[in-house]
């Protein structure tokens, strides 16, 4: 048995030879490099980024080539179906792919941030700002190694969450671009005012520029806004698409054109909707995978003066489905306050439904004939985050019929079109001069 159990000399080369050339890790991410390099050669630019970021997979050396001895940057240039912007994009990621995973991988060895202690005072002086390295104020790929790994990591050691601003710089890296010095004060202001780490890291994500205000100001406006607004996930969305609300003087003019406009309607119930109708999103495109969903993807648009539960409707002619012929129908997006019936627990959420009439303006019971929901609060679809849309599940032997599995595939985002001014930005006194004369004209 001993004889059985020890190997032979040969047994020994070949692992010998296999631990010298691919050792645990190399085997682990073996698969995911191939996915890697297949993703590059097809130009799958969300692939490329996913395999990297996400499943470990080797940007460079003699393993990260296919059975041809093919690189990435090889596998690009023969890529003759790609255009030069889509070369360009490529190669750019595979740029910027190293420096983003050099940053986060610094972010995430950072020790933990203690809070005050109870024998330490809590008015401790200001700490002394960390200086920006030598090494990061040279040029070339060591300068920009030095530049990313600085930012990032002063700006995460600002907060407590570290692994919410290592994901946030996943899906946007222009955070590991952003100055430090501006971003380090930004960034804990602005959590402190909307009194959540998260939503602070979640609204520099969706746009970095926020990073840019000084503290001063950030402190002088979020208070208000965050009031006028209702909630402090709607005052940050409301700053991601209007950043300009952080450049008024005072927060007091926002309070007296909502005033204004609240005198005008003879409620606040009226002017919120209309502050509400200005924060919208004019359209939102429901994004899925190629060939499925195709009754709900598409583009949607707002419609004026529309309102169930409190909510703007958004609606997707039947143009768009030309491909379905007579079954093409409208479909919209249509708040629920109620929930969905035959779940378990009723909680609010957005639906995609077909039955819609002018008159409705609250749902007693959800439409039992939905096509899809996600259990949300928020004041429109955009904010809705990716995985939470679910739908009836198809007739497949892994899904159990009745159930409504998630789909991560779909997203619901802002369609890009420009948004009309913020009802608040205007002057009060603009305001009830606009008022008069429209009660006037109408009667």
């Amino acid at each position: 048995l001993e004889a059985m159990a020890k190997p032979t000399p040969q047994q020994e080369r070949v692992a010998l030879r296999r631990s010298l050339y691919a050792p645990a890790n190399a085997r682990k991410n073996k698969l995911p490099t191939q996915a890697f390099l297949r993703a590059a050669e097809f130009g799958d630019l969300p692939a490329v980024r996913s395999m990297a970021l996400d499943c470990s997979a080797e940007l460079s050396g003699l393993r990260c080539k296919n059975f041809l001895e093919c690189d990435p940057h090889h596998l690009v240039d023969s890529a003759h179906y790609l255009n030069n912007t889509e070369r360009k994009n490529l190669k750019y990621q595979f740029t910027e792919l190293p420096e983003l995973l050099n940053a986060i991988g610094s972010v995430q060895v950072l020790p933990p941030k203690l809070g005050h202690s109870a024998s330490s005072p809590l008015d401790d002086p200001p700490k002394k700002r960390p200086e920006t390295p030598a090494l990061a104020k040279t040029k070339g790929i060591t300068g920009r190694l030095a530049r990313s790994e600085n930012n990032l990591t002063r700006l995460a050691s600002t907060l407590a969450g570290r692994q919410d601003v290592c994901e946030a710089a996943k899906s946007q890296p222009q955070l590991i671009w952003e100055k430090a010095r501006r971003g380090e004060q930004a960034l804990p202001a602005l959590a402190k005012a909307l009194r959540s780490e998260r939503i602070a890291v979640r609204a520099t994500q969706m746009n970095p520029k926020l990073l840019r205000v000084s503290e001063p100001q950030i402190r002088k406006i979020m208070p208000t806004l965050v009031s006028i607004c209702g909630g402090a996930e709607q005052a940050a969305y409301a700053v991601v698409w209007r950043p300009e609300l952080l450049e008024l003087e005072t927060a007091s003019s926002l309070r007296e054109s909502l005033q204004a406009a609240s005198g005008f309607f003879g409620n606040l119930k009226d002017a919120l909707f209309l502050l509400g109708q200005t924060t919208a999103p004019p359209s939102v495109k429901v994004i899925a995978r190629q060939f499925c969903r195709e009754y709900v993807v598409g583009e949607y648009f707002l419609m004026d003066g529309v309102s169930v539960d409190d909510r703007p409707v958004w609606c997707k002619p039947a143009v768009q489905m030309k491909s379905l012929g007579s079954r093409a129908r409208d479909v919209y997006l249509i708040y629920c306050q109620k929930g969905v019936v035959g779940l378990d627990t009723m909680h609010p959420c957005w639906t995609f439904t077909t039955n819609y009439s002018p008159s409705l303006k609250k749902y007693d019971y959800c439409d039992p004939q939905i096509l899809g929901w996600a259990e949300t609060s928020v004041k429109s679809p955009d904010q809705v985050l990716p995985g939470d849309w679910h739908f009836p599940a198809e007739a497949h032997k892994t899904q159990v019929p009745g159930l409504w599995p998630a789909d991560p595939y779909v997203r619901s985002e802002d369609g890009g079109q420009a948004r009309g001014l913020w009802l608040c930005t205007h002057p009060p006194r603009q305001l009830r001069d606009t008022f008069d004369m429209l009660r006037f004209a109408t009667g």
